[in-house]
């Protein structure tokens, strides 16, 4: 079971405690992508390279676009993304 950096309140509750029983549940990629992209739009970069780390094996497809698609902008400084990035990105930019 993978564990994910998210902040909630003391309660448990909060904008992204939904989204971490989500992210628990293994289904399919073009979910995973989604979740990646709510990790994303909230701020959760290093949950979203956990999820990037599974789904691109699943769906290699998913994945292809990552080092031009501005969607990754905040990732794009992280090491491990740029290796990603480099193993499933069909284009080389120059």
């Amino acid at each position: 079971m993978q564990t994910f950096e998210f902040v909630v309140d003391a309660a448990g509750r909060g904008p992204l405690s939904a989204l971490v029983r989500l992210s628990r549940v293994k289904s399919n990629p073009d979910v995973q992508i989604n979740l990646v992209l709510v990790c994303l739009s909230l701020g959760a970069n290093a949950s979203a390279l956990q999820l990037l780390d599974d789904v691109c094996p699943a769906d290699p497809l998913d994945c292809n676009y990552l080092a031009i698609n501005p969607t990754y902008r905040a990732l794009r400084t992280s090491s491990r993304f740029q290796q990603i990035a480099k193993k499933y990105t069909a284009v080389t930019l120059k």
